[in-house]
């Protein structure tokens, strides 16, 4: 019979663990293990990948899975070398659809050390259309109207937004969608931060039962607009935004009889489709501390009317050697590298290390970023990408201080005829707004009475539109 880390859990230990599968856990040398989205596959596929992150020094893993998972194919894993990140997990030929259960250690050859066990679970899905995803967005990423709020600072409230995304068995135009999801409240309080439809609008809603049954209802839907959708071809069609405390974990389940889209169909007539959808755990951890660093803000801006800034900030840096800045100005081209930063080396979660890089000498149009961190021993990992537009013509504006607790200060310095400045809260509801009209605009704005959050200045006129996040902290 076989005798691992799962004969030994008393009654009781692996629901812990289950529930606790993002909490670092103190090992000796080897801890703050944190592993990002559990690994899914569909049927047929041999591997599916994990990300994770730890501190101390490991070269190898290993996996036990649990005696059902070791029925259907699943084989367990014994002091394997890590050579990359994501981890790669190979799938048993022709396993059937399930949740299979495991524990993963991380391991120095050297000194024989290793962390405390951490569960998962990886999910096989039958992944034939139509389903539904929950996918983690970028910081900026943009989705038809809907554009990700993302701060893996905390400073920023915590907010990580995901993406539904839609597989579609059939083609045709979208006339609407109805989803609803279910989901624990934590500490007593509402996550729910934003949503909006991608392409369409209306019937989106949010149903607070924080009080009496410690959960709220996501009812992300739209009625009002269309948008064309090709069988078999993902896409985003709508945004959901949460302020995830850290250490906690949302469980997302669909509603019974929410999850249905409707449309006209190419050929003519219509049809209804109705979404398979897997239960999904949101955390911040898990969508911020699975990289040998954790990428805390990332941005690009307009240093003057010619050069653009880079400034990103991390934390929690191990064995971080340098970061290459890489540009483009085609997303179908290589990057290629423009410059290079010296890491600081290593830091703990408390450190927040600041970095900047000055571009002097961006293209007119589009820019492409990305930082390429590069570890002293070679392993690499890419930041999200980061775009500027920068046009002769277009406005040049600065949001200082960035957070703030009393007076917010807009400078304008050049516009193209009326220009529009507005804030949103994080609700999207528009709590300021002035319009301006000529260049070297100071504009003071008294947040000193606004609650404490993350709000969106907006500034457009006539030839582009400038959207900046900031933090309102008292």
């Amino acid at each position: 019979m076989k005798q691992s880390v799962w004969s030994r859990l008393r009654p009781g230990q692996l629901g812990a663990l289950l529930l606790s599968m993002l909490i670092p856990l103190a090992g000796k040398g080897i801890d703050n293990v944190a592993l990002g989205t559990w690994p899914t596959a569909c049927t047929g596929d041999l591997t599916a990948t994990m990300a994770y992150s730890y501190s101390g020094v490991a070269d190898q893993y290993s996996i036990d899975y649990s005696t059902p998972a070791n029925e259907s194919g699943f084989a367990d894993v014994v002091h394997a070398p890590l050579t990359g990140n994501p981890l790669i997990i190979d799938l048993p030929p022709g396993v059937d659809t399930g949740h299979f259960e495991a524990l993963i250690t991380f391991r120095n050859s050297e000194s024989g050390e290793e962390s405390e066990p951490v569960a998962f679970v990886v999910a096989v899905l039958a992944c034939e259309p139509p389903y539904l995803l929950w996918v983690p967005l970028a910081e900026g990423e943009v989705n038809g109207n809907a554009v990700s709020i993302t701060g893996c600072d905390p400073e920023s409230g915590n907010v990580i937004c995901y993406g539904l995304e839609y597989t579609p068995g059939l083609t045709g135009d979208v006339t609407s969608y109805t989803t609803g999801f279910v989901m624990n409240c934590v500490g007593g309080m509402n996550p729910f931060v934003s949503q909006k439809s991608a392409y369409m609008s209306g019937g989106a809603s949010v149903d607070d039962y924080c009080g009496a049954l410690g959960a709220i209802v996501v009812f992300a839907s739209a009625n009002t607009g269309s948008f064309a959708v090709q069988a078999n071809t993902p896409v985003i069609i709508h945004q959901i935004c949460l302020s995830i405390p850290l250490l906690d974990t949302l469980v997302v389940s669909m509603l019974p009889g929410y999850g249905d889209v409707s449309l006209d169909l190419a050929g003519g007539g219509f049809s209804n489709e109705s979404l398979d959808f897997s239960t999904y755990r949101a955390s911040w951890e898990q969508e911020c501390l699975t990289m040998p660093l954790t990428w805390l803000d990332f941005r690009v801006s307009r240093r003057d009317v010619s050069t653009a800034l880079l400034e990103w900030k991390t934390t929690e840096e191990y064995n971080n050697d340098y970061f290459d800045i890489q540009h483009t100005t085609d997303l179908s081209q290589p990057f290629v590298t423009i410059g290079q930063v010296a890491a600081a080396g290593d830091a703990g979660p408390e450190a927040v290390l600041r970095y900047s890089f000055v571009d002097a000498a961006p293209a007119q149009g589009v820019n492409y970023y990305r930082l390429r961190q590069v570890d002293r021993d070679g392993r690499d990992d890419y930041s999200p990408i980061r775009s500027l537009h920068l046009d002769k013509g277009s406005s040049f504006v600065e949001v200082l201080p960035n957070p703030v607790a009393t007076q917010l200060n807009v400078k304008v310095r050049q516009s193209n005829g009326v220009g529009h400045l507005s804030v949103f809260d994080p609700f999207g509801r528009q709590v300021w707004y002035h319009a301006t009209e000529g260049n070297n605009l100071d504009q003071p704005i008294d947040v000193s009475q606004w609650p404490s959050g993350l709000y969106v200045v907006v500034f457009s006129d006539d030839t582009s539109r400038h959207t900046e996040k900031i933090v309102v902290k008292h």
